[in-house]
């Protein structure tokens, strides 16, 4: 497992109402309408402390969370503009202390 943020109470009720579905974690894309220069894939942290890390740093007061992604960590490429790292493919998001 390794480790993402999101808005808390969206994916806990996306995750509530999803249960066989799954939610997933966006990878990298290239241009699409939504994103014209191309997505590089959702936030993904190799531990819970470097995912509260990011919250601390930009997302404080916000109602962020860590949630798990059920992926491994070599399917993440370095952000270009950060410390961080970007999932490459969907990832299924886990609620933490399931």
């Amino acid at each position: 497992m390794i480790y993402t943020i999101g808005h808390t109470q969206t994916y806990t009720n996306a995750l509530a109402n999803a249960p066989e579905s799954g939610l997933f974690k966006m990878g990298r894309t290239g241009p699409t309408e939504e994103h014209p220069d191309g997505y590089p894939g959702g936030y993904a942290f190799i531990c819970i402390a470097d995912a509260q890390r990011r919250i601390d740093e930009a997302y404080v007061g916000r109602g962020f969370s860590v949630f798990g992604l059920d992926a491994e960590w070599s399917n993440t490429v370095k952000a270009e503009n950060g410390w961080w790292h970007h999932i490459i493919e969907d990832a299924r998001i886990i609620l933490l202390g399931e």
